[in-house]
């Protein structure tokens, strides 16, 4: 594609997902170590990138392939929830690479590449746009496209550290039960298979009207006390 091309189509498709009203971007850098805990919270705080309120009562963990076909539905889905739920949901993106295509595995290295740069969630949705044409040529387009250290981004591709965080995502996947893709956790409850926003949504209500309950009964009991 044409380089002017591809800039109005990304920005025609940033300005629905990525830079939707509202959204706070938190990306943490990718030279932090994993913590050893399977809590949640322990572990995507090390180095995962995350979209959303960093204070939002609820949590959304994503499992996914960029060669997935559904994982591109299911991110979507994530951007709607998200510009819906600005203060009340974080959005935080695992790697569960299962080969869903040839091009599985170098299109995760160069988002985290990109993460590198502090351009993860462009070139996310930048992948999963042209999800059927990737290639090595086609990350370094999208990396100048995005404004990035052309060169840095393709020494970063291959820096070893990229395969741990990769193989470190997919294990802890496998801990918590992952076995294919997409997978989610809204605050820990697993949720396999790409799902519709109002299957999503009512999850997200579920667990806030849980929470809202939980807080209102505490603050009854201090009171009594």
């Amino acid at each position: 594609m044409h380089a002017t091309k591809l800039s109005k189509f990304a920005a025609r498709f940033t300005r629905v997902f990525l830079f939707a009203p509202c959204i706070c971007l938190v990306l943490t850098s990718c030279a932090q170590g994993f913590s050893s805990s399977d809590s949640l919270e322990a572990h995507i705080d090390g180095h995962s990138p995350s979209l959303g309120n960093p204070e939002a009562p609820v949590t959304i963990v994503q499992f996914a392939d960029f060669g997935c076909r559904h994982c591109k539905q299911e991110a979507e889905t994530m951007r709607s929830i998200l510009v819906e739920y600005p203060q009340e949901v974080r959005l935080v993106f695992k790697h569960f690479i299962v080969g869903a295509s040839p091009t599985s595995e170098s299109a995760a290295r160069a988002s985290l590449a990109a993460m590198v740069q502090g351009k993860f969630w462009q070139m996310h949705d930048l992948l999963l746009i042209g999800q059927d044409k990737q290639s090595p040529e086609r990350y370094l387009l999208y990396a100048k496209e995005l404004g990035m250290d052309p060169v840095q981004f393709m020494n970063d591709q291959m820096h070893p550290q990229l395969e741990t965080l990769l193989d470190k995502d997919k294990a802890y996947g496998r801990r918590l039960g992952v076995r294919s893709v997409p997978t989610i956790f809204v605050n820990g409850e697993p949720v396999r298979g790409a799902r519709s926003f109002p299957e999503i949504e009512a999850i997200v209500n579920r667990h806030l009207s849980r929470l809202d309950r939980d807080t209102n009964i505490g603050g009854k009991s201090n009171a009594i006390n």
